[in-house]
């Protein structure tokens, strides 16, 4: 049998551009060893009081983990309905820790944790595209390349001033990976969803570094001011217009405080868009309809939401009402 040993992610990547150049066919039976890559996913190197957790770093490793268990449903199920995961699923999501780091305030993976996240989204396969897909999915959560990718394009988009823009210039190998992580979300549409996800763990990072003077995310030095502003939504006021139509539940994330998001799909054209359920504003029935939706793929219902737009695009919306489409109806 066949052994893959990473010592770093730079290993990873290596792995991960040999099959995507080759992404056909199977890698045959194969063991996974992930020895001496611990990565770090946050860290506050200004901290008094070390080996300890804030209630914000708390919450953001929640969030992280909120984010890791959807996309391990996506990989294995097809869906980021985190309900349709089996009891071995969950199981397999407990050995996924994260743990206090010796002599700073900060959070680690060690390399039993990326190791078995990436054997348990192998389990028995040996098609490369499934590995392809499990190691996607590794360095996206755990990798310093993605994150300062996703910091440099929100800061561009933003204008936000990094006190180092150095820290931002990818380096030939940098650019690289890039290049094959654009190839494998080309190619697979799975992998960009997973890229969305992984998204939304970097979101909740940067939320806990906001809190702080100083820190550091997937190995990235960042100020608190520099997150907040990364985070920070655009100034412009938006314009107000009905958003009404037949939507699928994508998913559902709970929290936000007084209700939660929903992530809709219009099945015509693909197009999804994050709507706010606020539960005092929305009836019991509507928010039972949309549980039923998500644990339904496919099925539509009628929505009706309040969407703000900045330059033509939806900037936050907040729903109404959410009906089941009833038998008959076109």
């Amino acid at each position: 049998m066949a052994e893959i040993v990473i010592g770093s992610e730079a290993d990873l990547w290596d792995l991960l551009g040999q099959w995507e150049a080759d992404p056909i066919g199977q890698l045959g039976p194969t063991t996974i060893r992930v020895s001496g890559w611990n990565p770090t996913i946050l860290r506050f190197p200004d901290e008094p009081i070390n080996h300890s957790l804030t209630r914000h770093t708390a919450r953001a490793l929640s969030e992280f983990y909120d984010a890791l268990e959807k996309s391990y449903a996506l990989v294995k199920h097809g869906t980021t309905n985190r309900n349709r995961l089996t009891a071995e699923d969950k199981a397999a999501l407990d050995d996924i820790k994260i743990v206090i780091m010796k002599g700073s305030t900060g959070a680690e993976a060690p390399d039993s944790t990326v190791e078995d996240f990436f054997k348990s989204l192998v389990g028995k396969m040996t098609d490369k595209q499934v590995f392809i897909i499990a190691a996607l999915a590794v360095l996206l959560y755990f990798g310093v390349t993605p994150f300062t990718e996703h910091v440099k394009q929100t800061a561009e988009v933003k204008k936000v001033e990094i006190e180092s823009t150095t820290r931002l210039e990818m380096s030939k190998e940098e650019t690289r990976r890039l290049e094959i992580m654009a190839s494998a979300v080309a190619r697979a549409p799975v992998a960009k969803q997973l890229a969305e996800e992984a998204g939304e763990a970097h979101i909740a990072l940067l939320k806990s570094a906001g809190k702080a003077e100083q820190a550091e995310v997937h190995g990235l030095p960042l100020t608190g001011e520099e997150a907040r502003k990364l985070l920070s939504n655009d100034k412009q006021d938006g314009i107000g217009k009905p958003l009404d139509g037949r939507f699928e539940v994508v998913d559902i994330n709970n929290e936000i405080d007084g209700g939660f998001r929903v992530r809709f799909k219009k099945k015509t054209d693909g197009e999804k868009v994050v709507v706010t359920v606020r539960r005092i504003e929305v009836p019991t029935e509507d928010i039972a309809n949309l549980l039923w939706a998500l644990d339904h793929p496919g099925a539509e219902l009628d929505v009706k939401a309040n969407a703000y737009y900045v330059n033509n695009e939806i900037d936050k919306a907040f729903l109404v009402r959410a009906a089941r489409v009833k038998s008959g109806e076109d």
